[in-house]
């Protein structure tokens, strides 16, 4: 295996190892900030989601975008690029 396919692996292990200490089903704009140490910031994801880009699956509780953690996690692995 190749030093990018390692790189690629190890950020999704990552991320799904994020998502298995997460408490909760669900994560909120901010709540993904967080969870992504600021790596994509609420702004940014509001962003996505008005072009369609982002994660599937969310939706509205009261005024708030709630977002699956399980689709967040398979989203934000599928997004995974290499320097």
């Amino acid at each position: 295996m190749n030093n990018t396919a390692e790189q690629v692996k190890a950020a999704r292990d990552a991320i799904q190892e994020a998502a298995d200490r997460w408490q909760g089903d669900f994560l909120t704009r901010p709540d993904v900030e967080k969870f992504t140490g600021g790596a994509l910031g609420v702004g940014h994801l509001a962003n996505m989601d008005s072009e369609g880009r982002g994660p599937e699956g969310a939706f509205y509780l009261g005024r708030k975008i709630v977002y699956p953690k399980n689709q967040l996690s398979r989203w934000l692995q599928s997004r995974i690029g290499v320097k």
